[in-house]
């Protein structure tokens, strides 16, 4: 009696283009093509192996740079649109409107979305925090994505009256959108629920990672030197309203704000009673 394939697709081991060990291993080491597997089994092969079979016959594969992956198609150029944005987050500076802060001294949004994705994996486990900490850490890393095309828009700008909040939101959401069209629906539905979810700061994730953004922000401030402190109200300040909605950062705000005024005393810089929130 023939063996059949391990994944039940009715073709019999000598037919079937996967390796077989036991059960399947996926690729086959030759990244066979739908093609050639048709012109050995004599058949289209089942969802099952088009999982990592490579289209590799060009001459047959009228969809070049596209490769099945769970039946379905990915779109390469696509792919490589969106890896252009996401490194395009590593060229956008933030602080822009801080004229004391050097460009050599300003870190990127990339940069920033690390940060903050590595502390809210750390301070989830110290705080031992009853939360989602994956779903935390992937809306972390996207967060800022619509800043690869909107640019990081300071709030500084917006505290001056030069940039309307209105408008802030409505270049993301315009550029979230537009970049995430280069993803599958799959893909683009999870992304665009989690930055949905973030913008809208209802959930405890949301709150959070906001909290946790805004502290990230204060410390490297806080980090450069008093001499850096441009607008002392705001980075005195900045981090305590997201704070308030997720009060089990209580102790890492007092933490920052400790040696925010130790710098702010160093530098002569006038501590205000309105900055005591949190020590």
């Amino acid at each position: 009696m023939s063996k059949r394939c391990g994944m039940n697709c009715q073709v019999e081991t000598s037919g079937c283009l996967s390796w077989h060990k036991g059960t399947h291993i996926f690729p086959s080491p030759d990244a066979l093509s739908v093609a050639k597997w048709r012109k050995v089994a004599g058949t289209r092969p089942p969802p099952s192996h088009l999982k990592l079979l490579r289209l590799v016959d060009l001459e047959l594969n009228p969809f070049a740079g596209i490769f099945w992956y769970n039946s379905n198609m990915v779109n390469l150029d696509k792919l490589n649109n969106f890896f252009s944005d996401t490194e395009n987050l590593k060229t956008i500076l933030r602080f822009g409107a801080n004229n004391l802060i050097p460009r050599n001294l300003k870190d990127s949004s990339a940069e920033h979305s690390w940060n903050l994705t590595l502390l809210i994996y750390v301070l989830a486990k110290e705080l031992d925090l009853k939360i989602d900490v994956e779903k935390c850490m992937k809306m972390a890393l996207i967060h800022d994505l619509a800043e690869s095309r909107s640019g990081d828009i300071d709030q500084r700008l917006i505290k001056q009256g030069k940039v309307f909040q209105t408008d802030k939101d409505k270049k993301e959401k315009e550029a979230i959108g537009n970049i995430l069209e280069n993803l599958s629906k799959k893909t683009k539905q999870e992304i665009s629920s989690l930055y949905n979810e973030y913008n809208d700061r209802k959930t405890k994730e949301a709150k959070f990672v906001r909290a946790v953004g805004q502290l990230e922000t204060t410390y490297h401030i806080m980090s450069l030197g008093y001499k850096y402190y441009d607008d002392p109200d705001l980075i005195a300040m900045y981090p305590d309203e997201s704070v308030k909605n997720f009060p089990e950062l209580l102790p890492i705000l007092k933490l920052i704000k400790t040696a925010l005024k130790k710098q702010s005393k160093r530098g002569k810089i006038p501590w205000k009673k309105e900055y005591n929130f949190g020590l």
